[in-house]
């Protein structure tokens, strides 16, 4: 079950992005739940009601609150929902990415249809790859994760310590062995070696980076000068593609 929030003042274009999801999920044949919110406000009050959300659509310009403020709210208790921008304007775009934002998809375009169907494809994409369980032979026993628990890795003394996140309870799990065996490995569910110490979440970086990475649940984690510009080029990539 995929559960998507729509928020947008406009009526019609409520209406013309809930029909366009809906028509991608059953040629998808995916189960999905859609829910429309015709304020910022509205869908911060709530948004702890209903369970948690998947994938936002999310206004720019509306009457009451701004996206970027609904999204910098929600951002604060959901870390991981996507997030999509649907605007007339392209000037926010670079302020999306503080948002951690999936997509920026411009409305009254010929194209619209296409990015929304792209979008859709990415994001289910993705998704899969959450699905999927990653098995480690730790000395605590075998841990078994998806990509999005796995906050990071931390080398020390030959030990590489998984730093795993379940009902919000950060849990530890050691496994003897070197960082470098993963770095490549993680690469593709969305993992940077920022340093020779840490490969990070992408996910769980709250800011853009630079000397350090500030990550949701207030770790801050060193970023190696000579890794500092792939470490942001790959926060925008996976954030802020556009």
């Amino acid at each position: 079950m995929i559960r998507i929030a729509i928020c947008d003042d406009e009526e019609f274009h409520v209406n013309r992005e809930a029909e366009l999801v809906k028509k991608y999920m059953i040629i998808n044949e995916i189960e999905y739940e859609i829910v429309t919110f015709s304020s910022g406000q509205e869908l911060l009050e709530k948004y702890d009601t209903y369970p948690r959300f998947d994938i936002i659509f999310l206004d720019i310009v509306m009457n009451d609150k701004t996206g970027i403020e609904t999204a910098q709210l929600i951002r604060k208790k959901d870390s991981r929902v996507y997030i999509v921008y649907i605007t007339a304007y392209i000037d926010f775009a670079l302020d999306g990415y503080k948002t951690k934002t999936f997509r920026y998809i411009l409305k009254n375009r010929s194209t619209f249809e296409g990015a929304v169907k792209e979008c859709l494809d990415a994001f289910s994409y993705e998704q899969n790859y959450c699905r999927n369980k990653l098995h480690f032979r730790c000395v605590e026993g075998e841990l078994c994760a998806t990509p999005e628990e796995i906050l990071l890795l931390e080398s020390i003394k030959h030990k590489v310590h998984f730093k795993v996140l379940w009902n919000g309870e950060l849990v530890e799990y050691t496994y003897y062995g070197k960082l470098d065996e993963f770095e490549e490995m993680l690469k593709c569910y969305g993992f940077v070696r920022c340093h020779k110490s840490f490969l990070v979440n992408l996910r769980f970086i709250c800011t853009n980076p630079g000397d350090v990475l500030k990550l949701d649940n207030g770790m801050e984690i060193p970023v190696a000068r000579s890794k500092r510009q792939n470490v942001q080029d790959e926060f925008l990539d996976f954030w802020g593609r556009l």
